[in-house]
C-alpha cells in the first residue's frame, strides 16, 4: 500500500515532501513549475496534480510536459465549473486536456516505458523521454507550440506569457549520437489525436525533424514495430 503525501496548504514546502518517508508526493507550483516541471529523479513517484499546481487549470501542454519529465499527470477536473474557486472557468475549455490524457495513455502503452527515463538534454525542446539501449532505442519528445517565444520571454524574466505559434516550434533536434541503425518516425497531432507516419531517421548524430502540421506535437522514434501496431 504506497503511502502518499500532498503539499500542505497554504504555503507548503515541496522540500518537506521529498524529505518525507512518503512513497508518492504531489508538489505545488513554485515559480513557473506548471510550465517547467522538474525532472523526475526517482526519489519519489510524483503525481503532478493540478489541484495543487494551479486549480482550476489544465491543457494538453500540462499533460505532455509532465509525462516527458517523468511525472504522472493528474487532472483535477472542474467539470461544470460550479466550484466557488472556478469563477473564471469555462467547462468546454478543458475537453482538450481530457482528450490528451487519453492520447498519452495510448501512446505510452505502445512504448517500452519501463526502459525509458526523462532525458531533457537529448531534445532541443527540453521535454524528452528516451532509451538509448542498443537495438531498442526509443524517444518520445514534446514540441510545445509557442515554445520559442516562451523561452525568450522566460529568459527576459517574464514567466506568465501568452502562447504563440512560430514556425520554429514545429522542429526538434534529437541527439541520436549513441543510437545505431534507423528508427521509425511517428508524429502525434495533439489537436486531433491523429497519428502521422514520417520518413525513417538514421542514428549516429543529432537529427532535426519537422512535424507535418502546425501546433503542439509529440514525436515518437523507435526501432521496429510498436507494441500498439504489433497487437501487444
Amino acid at each position: 500500500h504506497p503511502v502518499g503525501l500532498t503539499v500542505t496548504w497554504p504555503g507548503g514546502s515541496n522540500d518537506e515532501l521529498f524529505a518525507s518517508a512518503a512513497d508518492w508526493v504531489s508538489p505545488n507550483a513554485r515559480g513557473d513549475e506548471y510550465r517547467e516541471p522538474p525532472v523526475g529523479d526517482g526519489r519519489k513517484v510524483v503525481v503532478n496534480d493540478t489541484d495543487h499546481l494551479c486549480y482550476p487549470c489544465g491543457d494538453p501542454s500540462f499533460v505532455w510536459r509532465s509525462v516527458t519529465r517523468g511525472l504522472n499527470p493528474a487532472f483535477m477536473d472542474p467539470y461544470d465549473c460550479a466550484s466557488d474557486v472556478a469563477h473564471d472557468c469555462v467547462p468546454s475549455a478543458f475537453e482538450p486536456v481530457r482528450a490528451n490524457l487519453g492520447y498519452a495513455r495510448a501512446l505510452l502503452a505502445s512504448t517500452a516505458l519501463d526502459l525509458m527515463t526523462p532525458r531533457p538534454e537529448l531534445c532541443s525542446t527540453g521535454f524528452c523521454l528516451a532509451s538509448t539501449s542498443p537495438g531498442a532505442a526509443e524517444v518520445v519528445a514534446y514540441l510545445p507550440s509557442g515554445g520559442t517565444a516562451a523561452n525568450a520571454l522566460t529568459w527576459l524574466g517574464v514567466h506568465r506569457h501568452p502562447r504563440f505559434s512560430w514556425p520554429l516550434d514545429s522542429r526538434v533536434t534529437v541527439d541520436l549520437s549513441t543510437v545505431g541503425g534507423s528508427l521509425d518516425v511517428e508524429w502525434l497531432e495533439l489537436a486531433t489525436g491523429r497519428l502521422h507516419a514520417g520518413a525513417t531517421v538514421v542514428g549516429g548524430a543529432p537529427r532535426t525533424l519537422t512535424a507535418p502540421f502546425d501546433g503542439d506535437a509529440v514525436l515518437h522514434l523507435h526501432h521496429g514495430p510498436t507494441r500498439r501496431s504489433s497487437g501487444a
